[in-house]
């Protein structure tokens, strides 16, 4: 289930992260759900693999949080990019699953990836890169 969230975006942008939010959904079926956030940290859409499971079952208040959060640790992973190399992914571990975090720049986004505990989230991360670069 996919969901764009509205509140003023641009609708180029709102179809956009609806269409990248089904992509990646669809990419491995390790992924439970995501959100996806604009370069401001606004979560402009959802999407779960499962009513029951995953980001479905979180509140709106607590996904904007995720969002911002997500900006958060990415724009903070960034400036230790000259040290380390570019930042790619960011990887969460918790008892119920697994976060990936990756920035989209080439769209000015922002996931927020919830997985199964036992994915390989690197794995993942190249999949969904895979997925976007072959989307029109």
């Amino acid at each position: 289930m996919v969901s764009a969230i509205s509140g003023g975006e641009e609708p180029a942008k709102q179809i956009l992260a609806k269409r990248v939010a089904s992509e990646v959904l669809k990419c491995d079926a390790t992924i439970r759900g995501l959100v996806v956030v604009d370069e401001n940290a606004k979560l402009l859409a959802t999407a779960s693999s499962d009513q029951n499971e995953g980001i479905s079952k979180i509140d709106y208040r607590s996904l904007e949080n995720f969002a911002a959060l997500v900006k958060l640790f990415i724009e903070a992973a960034k400036t230790a990019s000259p040290e380390f190399g570019g930042m790619q992914f960011i990887i969460g571990a918790f008892r119920g699953g697994t976060v990936l975090l990756m920035d989209l720049a080439e769209y000015r986004l922002s996931l927020g990836v919830y997985l199964v505990r036992s994915a390989n989230a690197e794995t993942i991360y190249y999949k969904i890169k895979d997925t976007l670069a072959s989307e029109p």
